[in-house]
């Protein structure tokens, strides 16, 4: 019995040093100019009321300028976020929109039509925190009139 105390005591001591020493390692953080020359603006109209959704519940995982809260400073939290971020910039990136083929904007326009139509984006964990990124109905209508109409507007030959 008094082993395995001082195993848990020195195990407990171990991570309590761990999280210690990992909050001197940061990750670095994703924030740049969010109005960028390949930004979606510069690809297809996006009306003010579209860029505060977008702005409210995608950008801080959908672009090149998170807003980060204050739990991003304790790690290894940090490093989860920048995780969730790099990965939804692989899925679509918004401050980089103009970089990808027209095929491939309408493609990205395709599937955010898929992820808000079918409640899959904004993340659940991500509205838990964020409360004004739940999107209403009116909201989800608002992005899939929008989305339709830019795709429109973009001129690709497959």
């Amino acid at each position: 019995m008094a082993n395995t105390r001082k195993i848990l005591q020195k195990s407990i001591l171990f991570f309590a040093i761990g999280v210690l020493v990992i909050q001197f390692f940061r990750p670095t953080k994703n924030i740049n100019n969010l109005n960028t020359q390949k930004d979606i603006s510069k690809v297809v109209e996006v009306p003010k009321n579209i860029k505060h959704i977008l702005k409210i519940a995608c950008y801080d995982c959908h672009s090149n300028h998170t807003e980060y809260p204050w739990y991003a400073e304790i790690m290894p939290i940090g490093y989860l976020l920048k995780f969730h971020i790099n990965e939804g910039k692989e899925h679509v990136n918004f401050s980089e929109f103009g970089k990808y083929s027209e095929k491939q904007q309408n493609k990205k326009l395709e599937d955010i039509e898929e992820e808000i139509t079918d409640h899959e984006m904004p993340l659940a964990p991500y509205t838990f925190i964020h409360k004004e990124a739940k999107l209403t109905e009116e909201q989800i209508q608002q992005l899939l009139n929008w989305t339709k109409d830019a795709k429109e507007t973009i001129n690709y030959t497959l």
